[in-house]
């Protein structure tokens, strides 16, 4: 436990850490994607991740993960309640298990940023800076995320089925909402940009829509996703808008780049430049649900922050002009800053209360 003074210092500390991470990921990516350098990046972010959540040993969710893992037969997914088993047989504790997420985690994200040679500490810093209590609160889901971004790739840029189903079985077997990523494999065989945006957008009405009937005639079966429709879970409107308006301003500044870089004809047929267009544009699905259910967008539009900031660096390649590039970095830097307020002082800002979000990193960071 810290007192005050100590806590503050590694506060400091941690502000510190943070910046020299984001500057070293900009000169990194400064430098010619040389294979030496991107594994230099991916052992930085694999220590880096290990760093933020290795040594939290309690959070808002902590219990609920200690009851499932000492009842593994409670949950439905398969890998968490195999592991689960296989741990207390041996005798360890749910710490054990928490920590193999995070050595997963530390393996799997920096290698979905490599196949796109891109250096991973920036994606990385994203992700799981601004979505920390997010990840140590749903372990499960961003394992099966993990799993989920290394299938799509396996499918549409490495065009292997066999990795494909393999991994995306997996995902599914981790987490099984992540079940609702095959609408993007269907939505995906539209070949206009425009058409897949609209498809997405009026899929994700049709979604709530259809989720609200179901929940009014309470089908049995789907009632372990209904819970999420509860008080506790909804949001107003407001609040709706609130927690999805700065990644409707990213997705509005990715379809602007996109075709700017296309009107000037500095892109032609880049398959993996469009794959992680299209997962960008993919988050538009589940706005509509978002706006009522905080949850949705936790889980389905903001880690896709990660996805976003390699879109952005990955484009890079094509533009010449330094000031553009260097007004990438200004802006990825601005919208850094812009998020890490929205997430933990973005709702103190609207309700004019303490945030549960600050409330909640600070019980997980004491607990290091």
């Amino acid at each position: 436990m810290f007192n005050e003074f100590s806590f503050a210092a590694v506060l400091l500390f941690g502000l510190i850490f943070l910046s020299f991470t984001f500057f070293l990921g900009i000169f990194f990516d400064l430098l010619k994607p040389k294979s030496s350098l991107l594994y230099v990046g991916s052992f930085y972010s694999f220590f880096f991740i290990l760093i933020l959540f290795v040594g939290v040993k309690d959070s808002a969710d902590w219990s609920q993960y200690e009851f499932y893992f000492k009842h593994p037969l409670l949950i439905v997914d398969v890998v968490f309640s195999a592991l689960s088993y296989l741990l207390s047989q041996l005798d360890y504790s749910f710490l054990v298990l928490y920590r193999i997420h995070i050595f997963f985690f530390a393996i799997i994200y920096p290698i979905i940023v490599m196949k796109f040679d891109v250096n991973p500490i920036l994606p990385v810093l994203f992700l799981f800076v601004i979505q920390y209590i997010p990840v140590v609160n749903q372990l499960r889901y961003f394992l099966g995320l993990a799993f989920v971004l290394l299938a799509l790739y396996f499918l549409y840029i490495d065009k292997n089925k066999v990795k494909f189903t393999f991994f995306f079985i997996l995902a599914i077997c981790s987490h099984s909402s992540t079940i609702i990523y095959l609408i993007f494999i269907v939505l995906n065989s539209i070949k206009n940009d425009f058409d897949f945006t609209i498809a997405n957008i009026v899929f994700g009405i049709s979604l709530l829509l259809g989720l609200g009937f179901l929940n009014s005639i309470e089908l049995g079966i789907l009632s372990k996703y209904f819970v999420y429709t509860g008080s506790h879970h909804l949001i107003t409107l407001s609040g709706g808008l609130f927690t999805i308006l700065p990644h409707l301003f990213i997705v509005m500044t990715v379809i602007f780049w996109h075709n700017q870089l296309l009107r000037k004809k500095l892109i032609s047929t880049d398959p993996k430049l469009r794959f992680l267009y299209r997962l960008t544009l993919s988050t538009l699905l589940y706005i509509p649900i978002s706006m009522s259910i905080q949850i949705v967008a936790h889980r389905f539009i903001h880690p896709f922050i990660f996805i976003f900031v390699i879109y952005l660096l990955y484009s890079l390649r094509y533009v010449k002009s330094i000031v553009d590039r260097y007004s990438m970095y200004i802006y990825l830097f601005v919208i850094f800053i812009i998020l890490l307020l929205h997430k933990y002082f973005g709702l103190s800002i609207l309700n004019g209360e303490d945030s549960e979000t600050i409330s909640e990193l600070f019980r997980t960071l004491r607990s290091i």
